[in-house]
């Protein structure tokens, strides 16, 4: 891929120099995480359908699906357990599909553990908003964390825009564009959880902007000489420090969430 670079040592007065294109690779890890979040997704469907066959009925609540008033007398786990659910072989296909156009991408920029990560956060992003701002109708599916993985790799090029140039603008317009069709879906077919893919994606915005590797053009000492590399300028600290605010950010809405639901006891749902 061509990256632009400017000339920062230029100081003479007069019009600015044009960029510089330089021929660089961008560092990039094999879809290892995405491909088994895919297995998994698709070993808990197949899991729950069979299930289902022998036992006349499906399983998801015990699965783990997100509902509100259970969540608040104590489950909190359904937050993210629910994101590995999915309601049928359509809502599967669709988000399986999802993850593995976006998923390649984002962990190539970002590495399998902080792919990962962004990945669960946004899906408990999505939960979480659920949570606080949805109804008691039960929830599953990975499509806030898919939300999220739009909003990462969006992070990606917003916080790199100097290198990419035109077709970082270019893919941003892209993932716009898919972003506003699958809003237009989300708000015009009944029963999908828009607050979920908006939690999501707000989730994986902010914490893919943060987790993403800030590449500058630097050099570095090879056989033949200083060679020119891109270098990550990002700590992996400052991403740690990054993680963990977002663990509290999450919690303290889910306090929220908790006054909201405060009238639920386990009485009610026959504790």
């Amino acid at each position: 891929m061509t990256l632009r670079e400017p000339d920062t040592n230029y100081s003479e007065p007069g019009p600015a120099p044009a960029q510089q294109s330089i021929g660089l690779r961008i560092p990039r890890a094999r879809p290892i995480v995405t491909y088994i979040l895919l297995g998994v997704i698709v070993v808990i469907f197949a899991v729950d359908f069979l299930l289902a066959q022998t036992s006349g009925r499906r399983s998801l609540f015990e699965f783990g699906a997100q509902s509100n008033p259970y969540v608040a007398v104590g489950e909190y786990w359904r937050l993210l357990t629910s994101v590995f659910l999915h309601a049928g072989l359509t809502h599967l296909l669709f988000n399986a599909y999802a993850l593995f156009v976006l998923g390649r991408d984002v962990e190539a920029f970002y590495g399998h553990w902080w792919f990962l990560v962004i990945y669960l956060v946004a899906g408990l992003g999505g939960s979480v908003a659920w949570y606080v701002l949805g109804d008691p109708v039960p929830s599953v599916g990975a499509s806030g964390a898919i939300f999220g993985l739009i909003g990462a790799e969006a992070a990606f090029y917003v916080r790199n825009r100097r290198l990419f140039g035109q077709f970082g603008r270019q893919r941003l317009g892209n993932l716009a564009v898919l972003l506003a069709i699958n809003l237009v879906f989300g708000f015009t077919i009944p029963n999908i959880n828009n607050i979920a893919h908006l939690g999501g994606l707000v989730a994986g915005f902010a914490l893919g902007y943060f987790l993403a590797p800030s590449l500058r053009v630097g050099y570095a000492e090879g056989e033949l000489g200083a060679v020119r590399q891109l270098i990550d300028q990002r700590s992996t600290g400052m991403r740690i420090l990054v993680i963990w605010a977002a663990i509290i950010l999450l919690g303290a809405l889910v306090v929220l969430g908790n006054q909201r639901w405060d009238w639920v006891t386990p009485d009610m749902l026959g504790f």
